[in-house]
């Protein structure tokens, strides 16, 4: 078979664009001819990509677009147009992150006329099913697939605080929450550190609240490319993730599968994935405070805290390649295709 995705495609990203690779890469694996049709590009070069892709798109039998709400919907809005009134090519979108109920409810007759046109609406979770079945768009699960090995005899030592921070540096994850935080932090663990990875328009921001609160020890790094997530969390004993909204971030999953305890809000599809002192640590958001004391107890409490991180690398096993292929490959079709042809 020869799927083509389409996709807002940047190298060595997060979101969308790490689940892209990762699909591309484990479906290559399969001995599949996979491909993407990269749609981020300059708002000119945009107006132009139909062609392109009515070129491109003939040579494939299944295409398998990922967006998500704004402009992230143009490559669904684009792809469908190629493979479906052109082409009815077998369809297949993933709809990605939190904020689909309010893209939804702005626009949701032309959403809704544009996704019932394809074969399967994907999602991550229980979480964004809901918001769609309100708007009458059918969907069905199909879980994050992440790239990285569930560690079993790794457990983080637990005497100081090493807080990694994994998002991009914009107002939604409120970075400045982890920082205020880790005033408090450090004034209860004087060797306690933080790394932040990320960038974003809220940079400066952050760096000058770090600076006025007089934090020496926060660590800038800049993007953090896919290969290396698994290194710099084994180097951490903490990962801290505090979205205004959400839907079923990578980030968290990764950890879970090193054996990092998490914090998160208990935002949209967060706790669909995170239970509270059973598989992380759940906050409400805007509330440095309560981050302060999650720390404190996973610091003091490295016996249980071990227990829940036993929990979170058992609910990462449905997010790993083995669960998610042969969801994906139902989709697809490739399991009908293969049992007609075992029978014949």
């Amino acid at each position: 078979m020869k799927i083509l995705v389409i996709a807002n495609y940047r190298e060595s990203a997060g979101g969308i664009s790490g689940v892209v690779f990762n699909h591309i890469k484990k479906i290559s694996e399969e001995g599949h001819c996979i491909r993407i049709f990269n749609t981020k590009r300059s708002s000119f070069v945009r107006i132009f990509l139909i062609f392109s892709l009515l070129i491109k798109i003939r040579k494939f039998s299944i295409i398998h677009i990922h967006g998500c709400s704004g402009l992230g919907f143009f490559p669904v809005v684009l792809g469908i147009i190629a493979s479906k009134i052109f082409y009815n090519k077998k369809t297949i979108v993933t709809y990605h992150g939190g904020g689909a109920e309010s893209f939804l409810r702005k626009h949701p007759k032309f959403i809704r006329k544009v996704l019932n046109k394809v074969d399967h609406v994907t999602v991550m979770s229980g979480f964004l099913q809901k918001i769609f079945m309100n708007y009458g768009v059918h969907t069905e699960i199909l879980p994050n697939l992440i790239n990285i090995e569930i560690n079993d005899n790794f457990y983080p030592e637990l005497k100081s605080p090493r807080i990694i921070s994994i998002r991009a540096l914009e107002k939604i994850y409120n970075i400045d929450d982890i920082v205020n935080a880790f005033s408090l932090i450090k004034s209860e663990y004087i060797n306690a550190e933080l790394n932040i990875f990320g960038t974003g328009s809220e940079y400066q921001k952050i760096i000058q609240l770090s600076k006025r609160l007089g934090l020496d020890s926060i660590n800038f790094h800049g993007q953090l490319p896919n290969e290396q997530i698994h290194v710099k969390l084994m180097k951490s004993n903490i990962m801290i993730s505090v979205p205004s909204f959400d839907n079923q971030p990578m980030s968290i999953l990764e950890a879970f599968a090193i054996g990092i305890p998490v914090i998160s809000t208990n935002v949209g599809g967060i706790p669909y994935l995170i239970k509270d002192n059973v598989t992380g640590f759940l906050i409400e958001k805007k509330q440095p405070q309560q981050i302060f004391e999650k720390v404190k107890w996973i610091i003091n409490n490295p016996e249980k805290t071990k227990i829940i991180v036993d929990n979170a690398k058992k609910e990462v096993l449905s997010f790993q390649w083995n669960n998610v292929k042969g969801i994906l490959f139902e989709l697809y079709g490739f399991n009908k295709k293969q049992n007609s042809l075992t029978k014949n």
